[in-house]
């Protein structure tokens, strides 16, 4: 099956279905005034696209997050290493660079049903290298007796699509580089960059909104457990920080208006119910499904 013609087809098939609704849908969890939800753009409108960032089923940061630990823990092995259409993943693939002695992995993945209100599919390749006691480059988690205790891991690729039935998010750059420790261990702490850039579709009862934005943010001291990802949100913890700058562009009946926006963003990653603060105002965010609410 040809994912990437899947993807271009669902975007187009997707932006078809939600833009003719776009006067007549409201956002849930409206947390300003109509005219100004309709009219500007609101902190609640940069949260919106700081949680797609973030959150597991739009291919934010947590699900990179898991797909980490979920790589450490599997060990490398190639055994573990196939689709798993049940649990969403399409495709996984990896190969080892014996020269480089680096891995190559990439991912696949779908959350939902094309057509429901809430879908996702998007892609994700990453470079694994695992180092020894040594801090020798090894191949697998556990390597002639050795186990890695570090790891470095970049972002290489990705491309994303998420819609839910007042938004839809697509990803346009991702890149990043993070370090791992505590392989050997129970837990592992994650500490790095990621850039990633994405444009939103915003639908309030009277408007819509398109943020063309990117962000620049760094991991501190993000644990989790190495192994599996069933209930990942639940287990992972750590301070994700940036800059979020967009050009948003509100689109109302005789009225476009543009404007530039430049917020300092904080992500309090805490068991079940994360937080993002925008400038002074903070909001709870689911983060698997990145619902938001005030706080």
């Amino acid at each position: 099956m040809n994912y990437a013609h899947t993807f271009r087809a669902l975007r187009r098939i997707g932006m078809l279905f939600l833009l003719p609704a776009a006067l007549f849908i409201g956002c849930q969890n409206n947390a300003t005034g109509p005219d100004t939800a309709d009219s500007e753009v609101t902190d609640e409108d940069i949260a919106i696209s700081v949680a797609n960032l973030i959150c597991e089923d739009s291919g934010g940061a947590l699900d990179q997050i898991g797909d980490v630990l979920e790589m450490i823990g599997m060990g490398m092995q190639s055994p573990a290493l196939k689709s798993d259409p049940a649990a969403g993943i399409l495709v996984r693939t990896a190969e080892y660079d014996s020269v480089q002695q680096i891995w190559t992995i990439s991912f696949t993945k779908e959350r939902g049903t094309a057509g429901d209100s809430l879908y996702s599919l998007f892609s994700r390749t990453y470079s694994l290298q695992l180092f020894s006691r040594s801090g020798s480059p090894q191949q697998y988690w556990i390597t002639e007796e050795d186990t890695a205790r570090t790891f470095d891991v970049a972002i290489i690729a990705g491309t994303g699509l998420h819609h839910g039935p007042h938004f839809t998010h697509t990803l346009t750059a991702i890149d990043g580089s993070w370090q791992g420790s505590g392989a050997d261990t129970p837990l592992i702490t994650i500490n790095g960059n990621i850039h990633r850039a994405a444009i939103d579709t915003i639908y309030r009862p009277l408007s819509m909104k398109i943020s063309d934005h990117a962000v620049n943010l760094t991991l501190s001291d993000v644990t989790g457990p190495r192994g599996s990802r069933v209930g990942l949100t639940e287990k992972v913890s750590g301070t994700v920080s940036g800059q979020f700058t967009a050009d948003v562009t509100v689109y109302r009946e005789n009225m476009t208006i543009t404007r530039h926006i430049v917020r300092d963003i904080s992500v309090d990653l805490s068991a079940g119910r994360s937080r993002i603060k925008i400038g002074p105002q903070w909001f709870v965010v689911h983060p698997g499904s990145g619902e938001i609410s005030d706080s």
